[in-house]
Order: C-alpha cells, then sequence, then structure tokens
C-alpha cells in the first residue's frame, strides 16, 4: 500500500478494514511518519541536459513546482560556487541588486552561465510556478 499524504509533520494514523468473502472482517492498522517535502516537479532534475546549443544562442528551460502541502515554503535558487561556504553562496545568491544575467555571470569569481528566473518566490499551499532555467555564454 502506497500513501502519498498531502502535509507531513505530524505522524498518520488510520485502519485498512479488509473484507473476506465467507469470512471475518480484517482490521489492520496503519502508520505513516512524513519523510521529505510537500514540493512537487512532474520532471526528474536531478541532472538537466539542455541539449546542443551554439554558443551565440541563449537556451531556456521551464521546470513547474508544486506545493501539494498545506504550508507555504519558501524556494531560493542558490549559486553554489566551491570559493564559498554555503552560507556565503546564499548570501551572495539572495542579494536584492537587479543586474542583468551577464552582471550576474560576472559577479561569481567562479563562472556561472545559467540563471534561473525567479531567483526567489513564497509558494503558498496548493499553488504552482514556473521557474526558466537560462543558460548563454559570456562575451
Amino acid at each position: 500500500v502506497t500513501v502519498i499524504p498531502n502535509d507531513f509533520g505530524a505522524p498518520i494514523k488510520d485502519r485498512i478494514m479488509i473484507v473476506v468473502e465467507e469470512g471475518d472482517i480484517l482490521e489492520i492498522p496503519l502508520s505513516a511518519n512524513g519523510e521529505g517535502t510537500t514540493i512537487y516537479c512532474p520532471e526528474d532534475i536531478k541532472e538537466v541536459d539542455m541539449g546542443h546549443v551554439f554558443t551565440v544562442d541563449r537556451c531556456k528551460r521551464r521546470f513547474v513546482f508544486e506545493n501539494r502541502g498545506k504550508r507555504s515554503h519558501n524556494l531560493t535558487w542558490v549559486f553554489l560556487d566551491p570559493k564559498f561556504t554555503e552560507r556565503e553562496n546564499i548570501q551572495r545568491s539572495t542579494s536584492s541588486k537587479k543586474m542583468t544575467p551577464e552582471e550576474e555571470a560576472a559577479s561569481h569569481p567562479t563562472p556561472c552561465h545559467f540563471i534561473v528566473r525567479p531567483k526567489k518566490v513564497l509558494l503558498n499551499p496548493n499553488m504552482a510556478i514556473s521557474f526558466q532555467v537560462e543558460g548563454f555564454s559570456p562575451k
């Protein structure tokens, strides 16, 4: 039996009743503890292949994320530069200064050829958002 709860946090307890023809009714207690997140993306994004793109062209790809839970979630995309700690990367990536993709890429000590828009969003319950990943070659 697979259970997909719509929110995690409190343990889920229920029971399943099995009616046996010409027999007894079997009652089986069920319990589940949530693990992971209620943010859902129908595509596997562990590795994204943008395909073949000429260096003078920009490549773009959209991904939709849904919040299937009962709580709001802040989603923030962070460029992880190996020269900095995780905290420093987050602080650098969440700056509110508006920059063009080229300026944003140039602001990183390590070359970055991809940006994600929007960079940060509050995803409310039962809401979906489309993110765009854009790749380019700095001039």
